[in-house]
Order: C-alpha cells, then sequence, then structure tokens
C-alpha cells in the first residue's frame, strides 16, 4: 500500500466509479425493456377488458330499450315512442354483436386460459340469441310471451 501513488489511487477511484455508473446504466437499462414489456401486457388486457365490456354494456342498453318497448306496449302508449325504442335496441345490439366479434379476433395472450375467452364468447353469444328472441317477440306484440322469456 505504501507503493501507491495518490495518482494511481485517484485514478483507481475514478475507474471503480465508472465502472459502477455502466452497471448501474445497463441494470436500468434491462428494467426499462421488462417495464416496457410488463406495460404493452397491460395494455392488451385493458384492450380485452374493454371489448368485451363494451359488448355487455350493450347488452344491457338493449335489454333497456326492450323495456321500454314492453312499457310502452302494456301502457298502450305512443307509437313514436316505441318505434325509437326500436331503433335504439337495434343500433345497440349490432353494436353488441360486432364487439363479441372483435374480442373472438383478438388473439390469445400468454399465459390466458383459452377456456375463459371461449366461454366469455360462448355466453355472449347466448345472451345475443335471447335478446333477439325478445326483440322478435315484441314486435310481434306479444308482451306475455316477452314477459315469460324474461323471468327464465
Amino acid at each position: 500500500m505504501r507503493n501507491l501513488t495518490v495518482r494511481f489511487s485517484l485514478m483507481s477511484a475514478l475507474a471503480l466509479f465508472s465502472c459502477m455508473i455502466v452497471v448501474g446504466a445497463g441494470v436500468g437499462i434491462f428494467a426499462l425493456g421488462r417495464a416496457n414489456q410488463a406495460t404493452e401486457y397491460v395494455h392488451q388486457l385493458a384492450q380485452r377488458t374493454l371489448v368485451i365490456n363494451d359488448a355487455y354494456k350493450d347488452t344491457t342498453r338493449t335489454r333497456a330499450a326492450q323495456t321500454r318497448v314492453y312499457a310502452t306496449a302494456m301502457e298502450k302508449g305512443d307509437p313514436a315512442v316505441a318505434e325509437a325504442a326500436y331503433k335504439s335496441a337495434q343500433a345497440s345490439y349490432e353494436r353488441g354483436l360486432k364487439f363479441v366479434e372483435e374480442f373472438a379476433k383478438l388473439p390469445d395472450l400468454d399465459g390466458q386460459d383459452p377456456a375463459i375467452k371461449t366461454e366469455l364468447i360462448e355466453s355472449a353469444k347466448v345472451l345475443n340469441d335471447h335478446l333477439k328472441q325478445a326483440d322478435t317477440l315484441l314486435k310481434a306484440g306479444d308482451v306475455a310471451a316477452y314477459s315469460t322469456l324474461n323471468t327464465k
């Protein structure tokens, strides 16, 4: 230790700090890459969640419009109100079908259970079939059958 010069000691300290900076930068770049991957994965999950949620919201809107038609028919209300509700129900029904199709076309994610996606798609199809039957009954003016369908 006595043979070390001040110059060598300072250069060694500078080299040590430089190595620490390079290692820290490497770890930071690695962490940034992992964070980007995680962010992309969360974005893909959010995209799928939003699409299936939009499909569900549109089935709810369809149901609400059908309820307006039902209430109008039961109260012998204004046919213009019923017609507007039919149009609203049809528009939200078609939008919901598009969202279900869009969700079905999305590729599976790593680690995703394909059975869950299949169940969501199948349940959405059953619900949309139910809504179509309800629409058919309401257009035919069969409010009793509509009421029975809704209590299943």
